[in-house]
Parts: C-alpha cells; structure tokens; sequence
C-alpha cells in the first residue's frame, strides 16, 4: 500500500508538505505542488479518507441510516441519492439498521466518529444528533426538524382507494407501523375514499420482508369475507397475492390487491401488481441535494419538499 511517505520520497519533498498538499491545509510551492502530483499519479496513491476526515475534522462522507436494506424501495431510495452525491465529489456510508434501535445508534455513533459531513436519515432517529450536523430526513419529518423530503401519502392512499372504489365492497387495509407518520396518512386517505364501504384495518407494525409471508396469512385467516386488500406495501402485497392463489382463489375475480411503493417485482407477476408508487430515486436525489446546499451553506430555508406518488394499473384489480 503506498504510503504519504513513498510520496514524498519520490518528489523528494517532506511529508509535512505532501500533508499540506492533500489536505490544502497551507502553502505549497508550484514546484513542489507538480512533483507530488506527478508522484501520485506515478504511484498511484490514494489519500486516507478517514485520515483526513479526522485531521480537518470533517470529510466528504455523507452517512445515511435505511431501515431495512433487504426492501427494495429502500434501494431505489440509495440509488437516487448516490448518484447525485457521487457527482457532486461525496462518497455515501449507508448504515442498515434492520429496524433495530440499537444498531440505528451504533451506527450514528459510528458516523460521528468520522466525521462525516452530513447526514441522510430514512429512520425513526431524532435523537442524540450534534445540532451542528447537517441532517436531511427522507420520507420522514418530525415537527422539530427543518430539512426534510417526502412522500405525499395521503394522496397515495386515496388514489390507492380510488383505484378499487367502484368495485370493493369488503375492504382490508393494511396499517403500517405507528412510529411512522406516513402510516396514519396513507390510512386517512384511503379512508376518505371508502367512507361507504365496509373497512376492516390490520396494523402491521413494521415493513420488514421477513415478514411478509406470515402478515399474508394472518390477513387472509383473519378477514376470509374481504374481497379487495390494499396493502402498505408492495412486498407485503405480493406475499398477499401468492397467498390467494394457494388456496384456490383468483386474483382479482375473488380478491382484489393494491400495493405501495412501485418495486419492479411487482411488474413480473402473474397477475400484475397494482400499485401506488413512490419516486423513490426522485427522494434520494431531492434529499441529497438539499443535504448538499445546507453543507456549502448555500443559505437554503427550511423546507419539507412533498413528491407525489402515482398509480400503476396492473391486472390484479377488476375493471
């Protein structure tokens, strides 16, 4: 591994000055500034990130909190987001906390530690932050923070409604978890909808994957008169609509499914997957970019952007 050292012996200058180089932590002569370029390049030497993180007490790390890296709406919302930063000459730590309060601080004591230059948070933290961290909340807000990007779930539970209105009668919705504003917004709006329907809720309690199979039969055992089920989110839909078709129903002759989220598996099923899908890249991105503007201290005001979602009509709802 090349060393700071092994640069400065081959521009044959001290590493003090190659430190100052990297770092533009002071004055460096051109002279000796183009031979420790032409060394690197030689050399092929890549500075410690961390190293310099902690000597100028800062970095160009972003570190972002997800909850559970195995949803995949949860990926397209990296994706945006590391696109833009790496553009933009950051380098994204994601931190995966499995839906684990312990390891959500673990890895923001982590971040901390190295100095990372803001934060992108898609978790239920609001905690135990420096208030000198910049900080962006992603699908997510909480009345005490400014900076925030997020889903319009209310308008995504409507149009989730509206999609089956005509033609349900026995609704289940299901209910995400409570710690999640988005939960009792997408739920008020679908409820809006189906004021005139009979409506049954079945509260989760959390979104992740592992679960999806046991929620699917929980749903199923415990409302066989439901003809229409609108999901809170799309795995948990599609473990759902599996679940139909093993004991011998048809979807959506019997029972009608609608998800949340817009996840591509939900195109390559038979039937296809209705859904409400959210711009989860076009969240990634917004977020990072404000992160970035709070950063350079562009002087942006505080601001919660609202995206809208939209509906895909697939096969798995009747006419």
């Amino acid at each position: 591994m090349v060393t700071m050292k092994d640069v400065a012996n081959e521009a044959n200058v001290s590493v003090a000055t190659v430190s100052r180089s990297i770092n533009n932590s002071g004055y460096v002569s051109k002279e000796a500034q183009h031979s420790i370029n032409e060394a690197i390049q030689k050399l092929n030497y890549v500075p410690n990130e961390v190293a310099r993180s902690l000597y100028k007490k800062t970095s160009r790390m972003i570190g972002m909190l997800i909850p559970d890296v195995t949803n995949p709406y949860f990926n397209m919302i990296v994706k945006g987001a590391e696109e833009f930063l790496s553009l933009h000459g950051y380098m994204l730590i994601v931190g995966d906390i499995s839906e684990n309060i312990k390891k959500e601080e673990q890895y923001l004591q982590y971040f901390l530690q190295y100095n990372i230059s803001g934060l992108l948070i898609a978790t239920g933290v609001n905690k135990k932050i420096g208030k000198d961290i910049p900080r962006v909340y992603l699908d997510r807000i909480f009345e005490n923070k400014v900076y925030s990007v997020l889903n319009d779930d209310y308008y995504g539970g409507k149009i989730a409604a509206r999609s089956v209105k005509n033609s349900a009668h026995r609704v289940v919705i299901l209910k995400g978890p409570d710690k999640l504003p988005s939960s009792k917004e997408r739920l008020n709006g679908a409820l809006e909808v189906l004021r005139d329907k009979e409506v049954y809720i079945f509260e989760t309690h959390t979104h992740s994957p592992e679960k999806a199979n046991i929620i699917a039969k929980e749903v199923l055992d415990k409302f066989p008169q439901a003809d229409t089920i609108i999901s809170s989110n799309d795995i948990f839909a599609l473990s759902i609509l599996k679940e139909i078709q093993n004991r011998d129903k048809k979807v959506p002759n019997d029972i009608q499914v609608v998800g949340y989220d817009g996840i591509s598996f939900g195109e390559y099923t038979s039937p296809g997957l209705t859904t409400v899908a959210q711009p989860a890249e076009k969240i990634g991105k917004s977020a990072a970019e404000m992160l970035i503007k709070i950063i350079e201290n562009k002087n942006i005001v505080s601001q919660n952007i609202k995206l809208k979602p939209k509906l895909i009509k697939r096969e798995s709802i009747r006419e």
